[in-house]
């Protein structure tokens, strides 16, 4: 499942060159997923085949893309340049419109939501360190999921539409990434076991035994210390007052 597959540039957009099999499957796996759902929810709802099948492609991409987006294949292939991030960041401002002008209703949702993410996701890159991205764009991501609650007179299903666009947008594209395989490689490195230094044994000077047929050494008598002279007495005079 770790293996990377080379992919036509036509996918590069949404996997980058390459990408693992287990995103790759998880991505379209999500896609899938959302399509179906949103399809059997929409054919019940009295719209027409054309706007289900439309409105269920739409379904597709965001949810597939929220899944791709928080790979790190696709943040790689987005973080060489910085014009084709603003250019799917404004491309993406079309999505909600056209899923207003497909329905032909709900255009204030639609406005909101396009104006809210795409706006988040330029504000979250003009922070360098990923961290304060990351707090950032939870903070959106918060306050965007607040303020589609509000509009409760839109279908449930456009609310988990406008759930997925925020997530994909902002918690997954907007943040930048590092590369998690050269994490990988780092972790995966051997790690050489450290080797204790010699540990010197203390010298110890060898003990002789005394010889008891050497002759015994005499030991110098020690010198006296010379006398000092005694201090003289001052003089006494004979002559008495």
């Amino acid at each position: 499942m770790d293996q990377q597959i080379h992919l036509p540039p036509r996918l590069h957009f949404l996997h980058g060159p390459t990408a693992t099999l287990l995103g790759i499957s998880l991505t379209y796996g999500a896609g899938l997923l959302a399509a179906v759902l949103a399809g059997l929810v929409l054919f019940e709802s009295g719209l027409e085949i054309w706007q289900a099948l439309l409105v269920s492609i739409l379904f597709f991409d965001v949810a597939a893309g929220a899944v791709a987006n928080f790979t790190s294949a696709t943040n790689r292939h987005y973080q060489t340049s910085t014009k084709q991030r603003a250019i799917f960041l404004a491309v993406h401002l079309l999505f909600p419109l056209a899923l207003a002008l497909i329905l032909g209703d709900f255009w204030l949702f639609a406005i909101v939501l396009a104006v809210f993410t795409v706006v988040s996701g330029f504000v979250i890159q003009l922070f360098h360190k990923v961290e304060d991205q990351l707090t950032l764009a939870a903070f959106l991501a918060v306050v965007g999921l607040s303020v589609m609650g509000l509009f409760s007179y839109v279908p449930m299903y456009l609310s988990i539409f406008g759930a997925l666009f925020i997530i994909k947008i902002v918690l997954g594209f907007a943040v930048r990434r590092p590369d998690l395989r050269e994490d990988e490689a780092v972790n995966a490195a051997p790690v050489q076991p450290a080797v204790p230094a010699p540990v010197s044994e203390p010298s110890v000077a060898p003990v002789v035994a005394p010889n008891p047929f050497a002759p015994p050494v005499e030991t110098p008598a020690p010198t006296p210390a010379p006398e000092s002279p005694a201090p003289s007495s001052p003089p006494t005079s004979d002559d008495p007052r």
